[in-house]
């Protein structure tokens, strides 16, 4: 394969390599001889087998490591692995004007922690001598950052994106002229029993060379291809219904919706419906639920004849099933920790969170097999994994001596496998990836799920609405497929517009004690955002920037070079005092002339594409807490 930056004239220098410790000694990829065997590339150390895989996309490179003990005894020990660990070097002339003297700066952004500015990115000068260091949180990867990282030096720059579903970490320092930077599984230290193999971090390596959102577009695009799906793609339209309300409720909710308009291709089927208990669970926030998290077995008190009713209400609507689990954890008083006790970590202190040990085989046959049998029984067409607790403390608590690390890596490598096998078992399976929201996005998870709920910020009956849009403006720098939900009850456009994204949840019919939706704005409202949702797949751009706060204007831009056309949402925040201002576009052809179509009633205008990115596109928004939305098409040139 062709060295990334060689092929297309980089002034930046890469060089990547990993490390390790082993016995004592540091080594380097450098230093090691790799042979080809089988697509593969193998190297012995003693009795330790290192094995380098890639997998080469249109514009970037993964590369993976695994580490198998070939000999009779246990191994020495094995410490401080970097999957990644590597130089950036930009000239001046890289810079090509865009910045004062050659700064590099490192952008990344932030978690998912139920809060308003989720996703929100942010950048750090790389200076010479002072180091930066990220990681993930509670054995959460996306919890407190993002595994994502932009290394920029003016127009040019590389993206580094994280594969591991855990606790990594990622560590960057600034050098003469470039960076250093290094990523892998935090806190590894370990010998390896004679024939144990583990896999460690993926990492995917993106240089870009005609700017920032260039670049980002171009990662966008890697996910895309990694998932098998294609730029204009559409991601579920969801009607959620809380599992804890009835079956009879259900069945009449999906009816309910269909008089009113509106068949969603998805019936989304939320926790609660699990169990056997005896006490009514109206919503998310009585614990009723939480409580039998680990049984899964179907609540026939509530679900009569095990949802039946429901699938096939569905099916008669032409919609597909997305049913919720969450099968690493379990509460104390479930039959499956009372029966096996040791398929669990547990803590005294907290009935609610003991974690699976997926690692284990029976425990693995177990889960795997559960959820088989009940995406059988259903036809789930999409299934939903949430992860509410932090497994990181359980892990450390359990593992002993020299097996630092051990019990995560197994229990990663596991839930790999499991995602794996259920795709292949059903091969039109959609794979939900929930933790808490978006706690568990990492390059990993991208191949193989899409977040259709990236945040809780949502669950919140008041959450402001502005939330959704900070989440999908920071977000969708990053990743092409995400999703969030409207407000449980109906308000007004400016909030259904602001949960816009690839994927979209609406709740308005989720509990039994919201108010009924005004059917004939339900209508409208589900028509506009199915004209223009085949975009959000496309080339994103934060042309409105990233200001969180109430008093900036929020919006976006996506386009679609293939056709020619994109879609612009504006936002006038509460306390914006501005009613207007000009948004500069990008990904535009300057010597060509787009006509803009507005949803608002306004009257058609047509633009150059010249004015269009050098002066901008003029938005008047009269009243604060409103939106304008306007689908655009090249018409000539």
């Amino acid at each position: 394969m062709p060295n990334l930056l060689t092929e297309v004239q980089f002034e930046m220098e890469m060089v990547l390599d990993f490390s390790f410790i082993y016995g004592g000694i540091r080594y380097f990829g450098r230093d090691l001889s790799f042979i080809d065997v089988g697509g593969e590339e193998i190297c012995r150390l003693h009795s330790l087998k290192i094995t380098r895989r890639h997998r080469y996309y249109e514009s970037g490179e993964e590369t993976c490591y695994s580490f198998e003990n070939a000999g009779e005894t246990d191994s020495l020990l094995l410490e401080s692995i970097c999957d990644a660990d590597g130089i950036v070097s930009v000239p001046d002339s890289a810079f090509h004007g865009e910045a004062t003297g050659s700064v590099i700066r490192l952008f990344g952004a932030k978690g998912s922690d139920w809060s308003r500015l989720e996703f929100t990115p942010f950048s750090n000068e790389l200076v010479q001598g002072e180091s930066l260091y990220f990681s993930g949180s509670g054995g959460r990867p996306s919890q407190s950052v993002l595994p994502f990282f932009d290394i920029n030096g003016g127009r040019e720059g590389c993206i580094l994106a994280i594969g591991w579903t855990g606790q990594w970490f990622a560590g960057f320092s600034g050098e003469q002229g470039g960076a250093h930077f290094k990523c892998g599984v935090e806190n590894v230290s370990l010998r390896l029993r004679p024939k144990e193999k583990i896999r460690t971090c993926s990492v995917f390596v993106l240089p870009y060379k005609n700017g920032q959102n260039d670049g980002h577009n171009a990662f966008r695009r890697a996910v895309l291809s990694a998932l098998g799906m294609r730029a204009g793609a559409c991601a579920p339209l969801s009607l959620s219904l809380w599992g804890g309300t009835t079956s009879a409720y259900m069945t009449e909710a999906i009816k309910r919706a269909r008089d009113a308009g509106f068949s969603a291709e998805y019936i989304w089927i939320d926790a609660g419906w699990h169990g056997e208990s005896t006490n009514d669970c109206p919503d998310e926030f009585t614990d009723e639920w939480s409580k039998h998290t680990g049984d899964w077995r179907i609540n026939k008190r509530i679900h009569p004849d095990g949802l039946q009713s429901v699938a096939r209400e569905a099916k008669q609507n032409g919609s597909k099933l997305l049913l919720w689990f969450e099968p690493e954890r379990a509460h104390s008083d479930t039959p499956v920790v009372h029966e096996h006790p040791e398929w669990f970590f547990r803590t005294e202190q907290d009935e609610f969170r003991n974690l699976l040990h997926l690692g284990d085989p029976q425990a693995y046959v177990y889960i795997l097999e559960t959820l088989c049998s009940l995406i059988k029984e259903l036809g789930v067409a999409c299934y939903r994994q949430d992860m509410n607790m932090d497994p990181l403390p359980l892990w450390e608590k359990y593992e002993g001596g020299e097996r630092k690390g051990f019990l995560q890596i197994e229990h990663v490598q596991a839930l790999y496998a499991l995602w794996d096998t259920l795709k292949k078992e059903f091969p039109h399976l959609i794979i939900d990836n929930c933790a808490s929201g978006g706690r568990r996005l990492d390059w990993e998870t991208c191949k193989r799920s899409v977040p259709l709920w990236r945040s809780d910020f949502p669950c919140a009956f008041d959450a402001p609405s502005e939330g959704a849009q900070i989440h999908g403006i920071g977000l969708s720098w990053w990743l092409p497929v995400s999703g969030t939900g409207t407000k449980a009850e109906m308000t007004d456009l400016y909030d259904f517009r602001s949960a816009y994204a690839a994927a979209l949840n609406v709740r308005f019919f989720t509990y039994e004690h919201t108010a009924a939706p005004h059917t004939e704005k339900l209508v409208r409202w589900i028509d506009e955002y199915k004209k223009i949702r085949s975009f959000f797949t496309e080339d994103y751009y934060p042309v409105f920037g990233f200001d969180g706060s109430d008093s900036a204007w929020g919006g976006w831009q996506y386009h679609s070079p293939k056709k020619g056309s994109g879609i612009l949402g504006a936002f006038r925040r509460p306390e914006c005092p501005d009613d207007g201002m000009t948004v500069a576009l990008e990904g535009l052809e300057k010597e060509a002339v787009y006509r803009f179509v507005s949803f608002d009633a306004l009257p058609p205008v047509q633009y150059s594409g010249r004015m269009l990115t050098e002066k901008g596109f003029p938005v008047c928004i009269p009243e604060k807490k409103s939106s304008r939305l306007f689908l655009y098409k090249k018409i000539s040139g």
